[in-house]
């Protein structure tokens, strides 16, 4: 037993290594239904098709899929979270690490490009692979976006009047070898605009 989960107490842990070679699926079921959250739910299978996977964790009515580990060696868990790609990992809440060596974590986080990095909550996806860092700050599928993302040579691109703006390592060292000869006033109104001001 691994204790109650959701104020139920016929929760155990089960794993099964039946599906691929040197695959874990650990489903924390015992009963397809139970309570949790104040509302009784039916709880899906554990899915680790991946040779070496592993799939942990649950998922039930309202999250459209099952925990999935199907890449090689990719590793899945949480609740309904897809790790598809050779050696992705994801975490969380209805996330997807689809890129090779991706990683999710947060909430309906997607990592679409290879060695990419997704943290936060419905962030927007890159499918050009674009970015090796996106901290996504959305509501929900139908309005994501990012609070910050770094692509692969450096530049950091950030939100600015429903926009991005990227600055490069290059405006960077120049922003900071200038910024001795402003005012205090100008550096004020500097941040002020990266804050969203005007």
């Amino acid at each position: 037993m691994i204790g109650e989960v959701g104020g139920s107490s016929d929760i155990k842990n089960i794993k099964d290594t039946t599906n691929s070679k040197g695959s874990i699926i650990e489903n924390a079921v015992k009963s397809e239904s139970y309570t949790y959250e104040g509302a009784s739910v039916t709880v899906k299978p554990n899915e680790a098709n991946g040779d070496f996977a592993h799939a942990e964790g649950f998922s039930y009515n309202n999250i459209d899929t099952t925990v999935q580990a199907n890449g090689l060696g990719s590793h899945a868990e949480g609740i309904g979270s897809k790790a598809t790609a050779k050696g992705s990992h994801a975490e969380g809440i209805g996330t997807a690490a689809r890129g090779i060596g991706s990683h999710t974590g947060g909430e309906g986080t997607i990592a679409q490009g290879d060695y990419q990095t997704v943290i936060g909550g419905y962030n927007e996806i890159d499918p050009e692979n674009n970015y090796a860092l996106i901290i996504g700050n959305g509501e929900n599928n139908e309005n994501r976006s990012n609070a910050f993302s770094i692509s692969w040579d450096g530049s950091i691109t950030i939100p600015y009047n429903r926009e991005y703006i990227t600055i490069t390592p290059r405006d960077i060292v120049t922003m900071s070898q200038g910024a001795a000869s402003l005012t205090s006033d100008q550096i004020d109104g500097i941040i002020n605009i990266l804050k969203g001001g005007k």
